[in-house]
C-alpha cells in the first residue's frame, strides 16, 4: 500500500506541475488573464488562489517545483548561490526593501538638436529630466538596419499596413523571424557604438542592451501589439526598475517609422520619488530568465498631468531615467507603429547619490545578462563573465 500510495502521490503532484505550466503559457497567450492578474501580488499563494477561481487545480507548491526545477535548469550555479543569499535576507528581514518616498522633483524636458560635442547629461536624466534629442546623426544606420531587417521578414509589406495583411498569429511569427534576424546581425554592435559615442559617452564603461523593435496595431483593431518576439499592447504606466532593471539604467526611444505628434511615450516624471503601488512583490529576475515569471504591474491610477510627451520624428531619440513611470500612447493612427528601444547602463553612475532611490521594486535580483560591452559581447553583470548561455 506504501509502494502504491507513492506513486499515486507522484502522480498527482506530476498532473499539477502539468496545470501550474499551462497557466502560465496560458497567462503569456491571454490578455484577460494577464489584466487580472494585475491585482494580486505575484507571490506563489496568490498566483494558485487566483488560478484555482480560474480552473487550473494546482497547488502553491506545485507552482514553487515547476519555477524552481526550470530555474535550476538555467541559470548558473554561481548565480543560483547569489539568489539563495538574496532570499534568505529577504525571509530574515536583513533586505529592507524599496524606501517608501513622496516627494516632488523639478524635471524639465529638454528639447535639444544635436550638434558636434554634445554629451548627454547623464546626471540629470537620473535625477528626472528627460532629453528629446533631434536628428541624431549616428541614430539613422540602425532605423535602416532595423526597417531593412523587419521589411524582409514582412516580405516587404509596407510596415505601416502590416495590420491589413495578416492575422494577430501571422503577425507574431513574423516578428518572431525579424527579431531572430536582428539579433544576430552583426552590424548593431557597430551602428550601438556609434550611437553611445554620440552621446558622448565612453564606450569602454558603458553597457548597452540589444536593440529592439516594438510593434503596435491601431486600436480600432484591438491595439495589440508585439515587443520583440512577446505579445504587449498599449503599456500602462509602469517602471522598468518593477522588471528588475538597475536603478541606474537609461532608455532610449523613438520612431522607425513616421508616428503622429500625439504618440509618442509618456513620461510621468512627477512620480519620479512617489512609491506607485504595483504587484512586483514575488516577482523575480530569474524566474524571467527561466521563463516563467508574470509580469508586474501598475494597481493604482496616476495623473497624466505634466506628463512629457515630446513629438518625435524619425531620427529623433528621446533619453530618459528607467526608473521613470511611463506609458504607451494609444495608436489611432490607423496605421501599425513601429519604434525602436534599448538601454544604457554607465558604470561611472551606478551607486552615485544622483541615481535614484528604489521607490517600489519589491522583486528579488536585478537584471543581469543581456547586456553587452563595446566589442559587442554579451556580459553577465553579476559574475562579471562573458555570457555564452544564449
Amino acid at each position: 500500500m506504501d509502494g502504491d500510495g507513492t506513486l499515486i502521490g507522484d502522480f498527482l503532484n506530476r498532473i499539477g506541475r502539468e496545470r501550474a505550466v499551462a497557466f502560465i503559457r496560458d497567462v503569456a497567450e491571454s490578455e484577460a488573464l494577464m489584466v487580472a492578474l494585475c491585482n494580486i501580488d505575484l507571490t506563489p499563494e496568490a498566483v494558485t488562489a487566483f488560478a484555482n477561481t480560474k480552473g487550473y487545480a494546482f497547488s502553491s507548491g506545485d507552482l514553487v517545483s515547476v519555477i524552481e526545477a526550470r530555474i535550476a535548469a538555467e541559470i548558473s550555479g554561481d548565480e543560483l548561490d547569489v539568489r539563495a543569499r538574496m532570499m534568505d535576507a529577504r525571509a530574515d528581514g536583513t533586505d529592507l526593501g524599496p524606501a517608501r518616498l513622496d516627494e516632488d522633483i523639478k524635471a524639465h524636458l529638454h528639447d535639444v538638436q544635436h550638434a558636434p560635442g554634445f554629451a548627454l547629461d547623464r546626471r540629470a536624466v537620473l535625477s528626472g529630466d528627460v532629453v528629446a534629442l533631434r536628428q541624431m546623426p549616428a541614430l539613422p544606420p540602425l532605423l535602416a538596419i532595423m526597417e531593412e531587417v523587419i521589411s524582409d521578414a514582412f516580405g516587404g509589406i509596407d510596415l505601416d499596413r502590416l495590420h491589413d495583411h495578416l492575422d494577430f498569429a501571422g503577425l507574431k511569427a513574423k516578428a518572431g523571424l525579424a527579431y531572430g534576424a536582428l539579433s544576430v546581425d552583426d552590424r548593431i554592435p557597430g551602428a550601438v557604438h556609434d550611437i553611445v559615442e554620440e552621446l558622448g559617452l565612453d564606450p569602454d564603461r558603458t553597457l548597452w542592451e540589444w536593440p529592439g523593435m516594438r510593434l503596435l496595431f491601431p486600436a480600432e483593431i484591438g491595439g495589440r501589439g508585439i515587443y520583440r518576439v512577446g505579445n504587449t499592447g498599449a503599456l500602462a504606466a509602469h517602471r522598468d526598475t518593477w522588471y528588475g532593471s538597475p536603478q541606474h539604467q537609461i532608455n532610449l526611444w523613438g520612431p522607425i517609422r513616421r508616428i503622429d505628434p500625439d504618440a509618442t511615450l509618456r513620461i510621468y516624471w512627477r512620480y519620479f520619488r512617489k512609491t506607485v503601488s504595483n504587484n512586483s512583490r514575488g516577482y523575480d529576475v530569474w524566474q524571467n530568465r527561466a521563463g516563467v515569471a508574470l509580469p508586474p504591474s501598475i494597481r493604482e491610477t496616476v495623473s497624466a498631468e505634466g506628463a512629457f510627451a515630446p513629438p518625435l520624428g524619425i531620427g529623433d531619440v528621446m533619453c530618459f531615467a528607467g526608473h521613470q513611470l511611463h506609458a504607451s500612447a494609444v495608436n489611432r493612427s490607423g496605421r501599425t507603429r513601429v519604434s525602436f528601444e534599448f538601454r544604457l547602463l554607465c558604470a561611472d553612475d551606478e551607486g552615485q547619490d544622483y541615481v535614484p532611490p528604489n521607490a517600489d521594486y519589491f522583486g528579488l535580483g536585478e537584471i543581469y545578462t543581456g547586456w553587452h560591452d563595446a566589442e559587442g559581447m554579451r556580459l553577465n553583470r553579476l559574475t562579471g563573465k562573458r555570457d555564452v548561455s544564449s
